[in-house]
């Protein structure tokens, strides 16, 4: 497929300002796509190793339920801290890498034609072929795009991806 599909003058393009609070709004939304799955798998997984660890390291001193039930709560605490902390690690580091594209009055445009989106910001233009987009997933007013064989998203305004355009990509 090429990629340098030409666009038709009959061909909407579709315009979005950045706000004060959109690098923010988008950053929330890019650690729900890329870090609230891998915890949902990390986090029980360091919890049930921190719960052993702790309770292998209690003397016998206290009986084994009490043991057990100290390690689990202190698995638990970690595990909460871990989480924390992961989240916002993650939330700082897309917030600095979106407020340099999302600055406010920062202009996108998408334009798509039947075989490929274009998509114009103010650091880079990027040409998609819609075959190249493996989902869409809208959370508020941003849509995440992942493209085939990968795990990355990209995040756009999702008055950028209509619902018409959104119903055809992964199809």
């Amino acid at each position: 497929m090429a990629f340098n599909v030409r666009m038709s003058e009959e061909t909407t393009v579709l315009r979005w300002t950045a706000d004060a609070g959109s690098a923010r709004s988008a950053a929330l939304v890019m650690v729900r796509l890329c870090t609230v799955r891998q915890l949902r798998v990390a986090a029980p997984i360091l919890f049930v190793v921190l719960t052993v660890v702790y309770a292998q390291g209690y003397d016998d001193t206290y009986s084994a339920a009490t043991r057990w039930a100290n390690a689990a709560l202190n698995g638990a605490v970690y595990t909460a801290g871990f989480i924390v902390l992961g989240i916002v690690v993650t939330y700082v580091r897309m917030w600095r890498a979106l407020r340099a594209r999302l600055r406010p009055g920062s202009e996108l445009t998408a334009t798509w034609d039947d075989a490929s989106v274009l998509f114009r910001q103010p650091l880079a233009e990027v040409r998609l072929p819609l075959v190249a987009i493996r989902r869409a997933r809208r959370i508020g007013q941003w849509t995440g795009l992942q493209q085939r064989d990968t795990k990355a998203w990209s995040i756009l305004p999702s008055s950028l991806v209509p619902d018409q355009e959104q119903a055809r990509i992964g199809s």
